[in-house]
C-alpha cells in the first residue's frame, strides 16, 4: 500500500484524484488509515512510503503567484493596483528572513517566555508559512520511520507517475489517470525569467541557503534560475 508525502498544491489535487479512482468497495485503505494514527509502528510497515519533491525556486514561485501575486500571467505586463498583492522579491524577503527578523525582535523585546500578542503565521513554519516551509522539516525525510520509498520529481512527473501507477498495480483506472494533461505555469522559462529576473544573486542565493538541505537531498542546483538574477 502506497502512502504520499505531497508538498505541492497542485501535486496534491492530482493524487487525490489517483487514488479515488484505484479505490475499490474491497480496498481495506480506510481501516488501514485508522490503524495508522492509533499504532503507527506497526501499520506503517503495511505502506511503501512516496514523495513528490519540487525544485524550491520553481515551489517559491508558485505558492507567491497562487497566494500573493496580482497577476499570473507573466505575458500580460504589469502589476494590477491590487491592494494585497506583494512584489516577488518582498515574499522572498519574508521566506528568507522572516524567521532571522522575528527571532531577533524577540530578543529585542526580551519576550522569551511571553506571549508576543501577535500572529507570527507568516514565519513560524506553523500557519501560513506552512506552505513554503522545507521538505526536510515537514516529512521526516531522514528519520528510518519516515524517509520515502521512492521519490518522484515534478519535472519529471509524467515518466515517474508511470512508475507509481504500475507499483500501484497497473489498474485500468489508475492507466487512466495518466491521459489527464497537467501544466506547470512557473515551469516555463519566460515565467522564470520574469520573476527570477526581479532578484538580484544575492537574494536567490538567500532562497538557496534557505532550503539548502531539500537542494542537497534531491539533487537540485540554483544555477539555472541565478542566471536570470540582477548582479545588484
Amino acid at each position: 500500500m502506497l502512502q504520499c508525502a505531497l508538498r505541492t498544491e497542485s501535486a496534491k489535487k492530482a493524487f487525490e484524484a489517483l487514488f479515488i479512482r484505484h479505490r475499490t468497495a474491497e480496498d481495506s485503505y480506510t481501516s488501514d488509515m485508522s490503524s495508522l494514527k492509533g499504532n503507527y509502528k506497526t501499520a506503517n510497515k503495511k505502506f511503501r512510503k512516496v514523495i513528490m519533491a519540487r525544485h524550491p525556486m520553481e515551489r517559491v514561485l508558485s505558492i507567491y503567484r497562487k497566494h500573493f501575486a496580482a497577476f499570473t500571467d507573466a505575458s500580460k505586463g504589469g502589476q494590477t493596483n491590487d491592494e494585497n498583492a506583494v512584489s516577488f522579491g518582498d515574499f522572498v524577503h519574508l521566506v528568507v528572513n522572516g524567521p532571522r527578523e522575528l527571532a531577533e525582535f524577540i530578543v529585542e523585546n526580551k519576550l522569551e517566555g511571553q506571549s508576543l500578542g501577535m500572529d507570527t503565521g507568516m514565519v513560524d513554519g506553523k500557519g501560513e508559512s506552512k506552505k513554503w516551509d522545507s521538505y526536510w522539516h515537514q516529512c521526516g525525510l531522514c528519520h528510518p520511520d519516515f524517509k520515502p520509498h521512492y521519490i518522484l520529481h515534478f519535472e519529471h512527473a509524467e515518466e515517474d507517475e508511470k512508475v507509481l501507477v504500475e507499483l500501484m498495480g497497473n489498474k485500468e483506472t489508475a492507466q487512466k489517470w495518466l491521459d489527464v494533461k497537467r501544466k506547470s505555469y512557473v515551469s516555463d522559462e519566460a515565467v522564470i525569467k520574469h520573476f527570477y529576473g526581479e532578484l538580484t544573486k544575492k537574494e536567490i542565493d538567500g532562497i538557496y541557503q534557505k532550503y539548502r538541505v531539500d537542494f542537497e537531498l534531491f539533487g537540485y542546483t540554483p544555477d539555472y534560475f541565478m542566471q536570470f538574477a540582477k548582479d545588484f
